[in-house]
């Protein structure tokens, strides 16, 4: 995503370059095509700022003299996608299960797809209206005597901000699901500018190292929390729970995994992540791993229905997340009825690493 982001980013500022210089030339547009389709191959949403350029050339003033030229470069650019864009058509099925997401609500859309906390988004967006209404106003103000347009940073970054997160917002309740907040990534500079747009409106330059200093104070703590060791998805601790097994566990040992949260938290995933450390270790669970199914996970079966593997195993392994509300995981709970005790806990931040015995005789 924040390869996909600096590509719309110089993406965008090449075509504003183009339209300001009124640029004829056949080289600068190819330029245009190649940089258009490189940012589909890097996240195929990325075709939506193609509209974005498109709201751009019909409002800046003198620059739909450019349109037939930019038509022509962007159907070329799409050309050059057209493999990835035909082969992802036929791949929605895996991320089908956005559909059981929760739908579109104001936290989503106005706090965490951008800012994080409340407080920041609070301040971003009273930034962003100041900022645009400043420029409304002073628009108007100079069109009585003239023709002005728009500020061109002001009317790229609000079809920037906008027009993406419409089209999935409609296409995720009409068409299929497809929405989710990283997905644009790639409108955070547009944000960026809209913001930047409210904190120039201040006239004094202390009020504006004043908002600039509140800034930084709200964005401070998220800021660090994501550098954190337990940053990724809402505390993952997949390295330092696979660390716990790679030291202490045996190959021919059995391992089983928690299965009842939603699928990217499941710890499952740390295998994958971190193979070294669960190097010999009898995956009993595993039907069908994911690079031979057509989803995104492996096909694992219910514990209570691959008990018999265990037969002849005496160590069990299981990753489990921190239970809440209950004294043990389902996952512990059955292999103690199949006669295995907890010998030892290791919990780790939101994962707990159980070390289960039988007895040989």
């Amino acid at each position: 995503y924040a390869l996909g982001t600096a590509i719309a980013l110089w993406l965008t500022v090449l075509f504003v370059a183009l339209l300001r210089r009124r640029t004829a030339g056949k080289l600068p547009w190819f330029l245009y095509s190649l940089g258009f389709a490189l940012a589909i191959y890097s996240f195929l949403y990325l075709i939506l700022l193609g509209l974005v350029h498109a709201v751009l050339l019909l409002t800046m003033p003198g620059a739909r003299k450019m349109l037939r030229r930019w038509i022509g470069a962007a159907a070329l650019g799409m050309a050059f996608a057209l493999p990835l864009i035909v082969f992802a058509l036929g791949e929605h099925g895996p991320v089908s299960f956005l559909g059981t997401r929760p739908k579109f609500s104001p936290q989503t859309v106005f706090v965490n797809q951008w800012f994080g906390n409340t407080s920041f988004a609070i301040l971003c967006w009273a930034l962003i209206a100041v900022g645009v209404a400043a420029a409304v106003w002073t628009w108007r103000r100079r069109s009585r005597s003239a023709v002005h347009s728009l500020p061109v940073g002001m009317t790229v970054a609000v079809a920037w901000f906008v027009l993406p997160t419409l089209i999935l917002a409609l296409g995720n309740v009409f068409i299929a699901p497809m929405y989710t907040t990283r997905y644009l990534s790639f409108c955070t500079p547009a944000v960026a500018i809209l913001v930047a747009l409210g904190i120039a409106v201040f006239a004094r330059n202390w009020m504006r190292v004043a908002v600039v200093a509140i800034f930084f104070a709200l964005v401070t703590p998220g800021y660090l929390a994501q550098r954190g060791p337990y940053a990724k998805n809402g505390g993952s601790d997949w390295r330092q729970a696979s660390a716990v097994l790679g030291q202490l566990a045996h190959a021919g040992d059995a391992i089983v995994f928690d299965a009842a949260t939603k699928p990217s938290q499941r710890p499952r995933l740390a295998m994958h992540l971190y193979p070294a450390d669960y190097a010999g270790l009898d995956d009993v669970e595993l039907v069908t791993p994911y690079a031979q199914t057509k989803s995104l996970w492996d096909t694992v079966a219910p514990l209570d229905r691959v008990a018999g593997s265990l037969a002849s195993t005496n160590i069990v392994w299981a990753m489990e997340m921190k239970p809440s509300g209950i004294s043990q995981p389902a996952d512990v709970l059955e292999l103690e009825s199949l006669g295995y005790q907890v010998q030892h806990e290791y919990p780790v931040h939101r994962t707990v690493v159980y070390e289960l015995s039988r007895s040989t005789s």
